[in-house]
């Protein structure tokens, strides 16, 4: 298909977007705050402006391509518009963005067109194994209808991507797609892996394990990584299919399993080696590390999202940057405390503040010194690394028959610098 065809295709899909109806956005229901996490951080994604990408296509002097990439990018925004109108009917809101996307972004504008275009297409592989999850692992019609229509636009595209990145390797040597295919593949694995793990709380809602989720995406990419870089399209194929085609030898077949164990077995060198660079094995079979300038501590026991909070009866509902976890003695047993320390937007501690019942206390902004201020620093350990150095803080406290608690906050900048500290006790 050539890029004359694509550009027919992006605008008919423009037209039908125009004409069509919208999802059904009244018949939002509340989602599960994991779920509501994980998809704010993929609308964050998919909220871009597409300028530096236009920019590189136009420098590129292909008018035609210019004119399909301007419509992805619009299909890209029209994804973002999909995702906030859905997290509003769920009762979420949407985010400024989050480290991941950033990341990603900065990688991006790095690159020239060509590498740009490869870093885009990890996402766009991982988008397809995340839509998917959404369409068929929820009962809700409103999710089951924007993760399809998301998902069939991702579908068409991985093919539109993968045939500019054809064309733009077919003169390469043979060790050098070797070496991009190597470097690539890593690319992939570590974003599998972090949105697996990043995810994993509303991935599993969604009917998906870590590992499934990685496995499955690997599988996506592996026909990618073919078409792009062994020469060889989505159509074609390396014998007749007549009749009369002579079978493999069988010192030819031998070597071909052997050549797909090693390259099984390295994928999953690359896997378990990125598993364990970004979740050391604590995470997996002891105490989770808590990283923290003043040192690093461990939770004894438990998942942070499904056993920790929840114990304290804390959600957070709404995206929260920096986040910082800590414990005196045991975090989910009687009698124990739990630290957190994040920054937020006004409109997000709202949130929390009534989802875990704490109101303003008398008065309701303190400084530090004044009597009457909830967390004195000689009252918080000093392996938790709390310190409070404004003026003034404002002060909320929680009462209650097993969770009691303070939250102190204070503006950093545009966002709030939020220290909560709960207390369980039978």
């Amino acid at each position: 298909m050539g890029f004359e065809a694509w550009l027919r295709e992006f605008t008919e899909n423009a037209e039908r977007r125009r004409v069509g109806p919208d999802p059904e956005w009244s018949a939002g229901s509340p989602l599960p705050p994991a779920l509501i996490r994980s998809l704010q951080r993929f609308q964050a994604g998919e909220d871009g402006d597409g300028v530096n990408l236009i920019s590189k296509s136009e420098r590129a002097g292909d008018p035609t391509y210019l004119a399909a990439v301007r419509l992805f990018v619009a299909e890209e925004q029209n994804h973002a518009r999909l995702l906030k109108h859905l997290l509003l009917s769920a009762g979420g809101d949407v985010i400024d963005g989050h480290w991941t996307d950033r990341v990603f972004v900065a990688i991006r504008r790095a690159l020239g067109l060509r590498l740009e275009l490869m870093t885009l297409m990890v996402a766009e592989v991982v988008a397809l194994r995340y839509y998917r999850a959404v369409r068929e692992g929820t009962d809700d019609p409103l999710l089951s209808d924007v993760g399809a229509r998301i998902l069939v636009d991702e579908q068409r595209h991985v093919p539109f991507h993968t045939e500019r990145l054809r064309q733009g390797w077919a003169d390469s040597a043979g060790p050098v797609r070797a070496a991009v295919a190597a470097g690539w593949w890593v690319l992939l694995f570590g974003a599998a892996v972090v949105v697996a793990f990043g995810h994993g709380a509303a991935l599993r809602l969604l009917g998906v394990g870590r590992l499934r989720f990685v496995a499955d995406t690997a599988t996506l990419f592996r026909s990618v990584v073919r078409e792009v870089l062994s020469g060889a399209g989505p159509d074609a194929h390396p014998a007749s299919s007549t009749s009369t085609a002579a079978p493999p030898a069988r010192g030819s077949t031998e070597r071909s399993s052997r050549q797909r164990l090693w390259r099984w077995g390295a994928t999953a060198l690359v896997i378990v080696g990125l598993a364990v660079a970004l979740y050391p094995p604590a995470h997996f079979w002891g105490p989770r590390p808590y990283r923290h300038p003043d040192g690093i501590f461990g939770v004894t026991r438990g998942d942070f999202e499904d056993d920790i909070l929840p114990h304290y009866q804390v959600s957070l509902p709404c995206d929260v940057d920096g986040l910082r976890y800590s414990n005196a003695e045991d975090i989910t047993g009687p009698m124990g405390e739990l630290y957190l320390h994040f920054t937020t937007s006004p409109g997000c501690l709202d949130r929390i503040l009534d989802g875990w019942a704490a109101a303003p206390s008398e008065p309701p902004t303190m400084a530090p010194t004044d009597a009457g201020f909830p967390l004195p620093a000689e009252a918080i350990p000093d392996t938790i690394g709390w310190r409070f150095d404004a003026p003034s803080y404002q002060v909320y406290q929680r009462q209650g028959d097993l969770v009691t608690g303070h939250v102190v906050a204070v503006r950093d900048g545009k966002r709030l610098s939020v220290y909560l500290l709960g207390r369980y006790a039978f």
